[in-house]
């Protein structure tokens, strides 16, 4: 595991890579945290959230090779199947220079 995050975080800045399961993984009230100009590359998954760590904020993040207008982060309310969204309005189109 990366790190953990408790709620109201700013994760602005970061290369996030390799992760063998999650890039990042939100759990139980880690939420309101903003995601702002990070790098995820090489991830099995960049991004998930199960139960309340609903609520945050992705905003200009790079996807990876992923091109698309609108990136969409899925999450669980503890169900086993994905049953909760976030989204990154305007993910990156290139990797940032960290």
């Amino acid at each position: 595991m990366g790190f953990y995050l408790s709620y109201y975080c700013n994760v602005f800045y970061n290369n996030i890579v390799n992760g063998k399961k999650y890039g990042v993984f939100l759990y139980g009230l880690s939420r309101f945290n903003n995601f702002h100009h990070n790098n995820f590359i090489d991830n099995n998954r960049h991004a998930y959230f199960i139960l309340l760590a609903h609520r945050n904020n992705w905003n200009e993040n790079y996807w990876g090779k992923t091109q698309v207008p609108i990136y969409p982060i899925f999450g669980s309310l503890g169900l086993i199947i994905p049953s909760w969204l976030n989204f990154d309005w305007h993910p990156a189109k290139e990797p940032y220079v960290i």
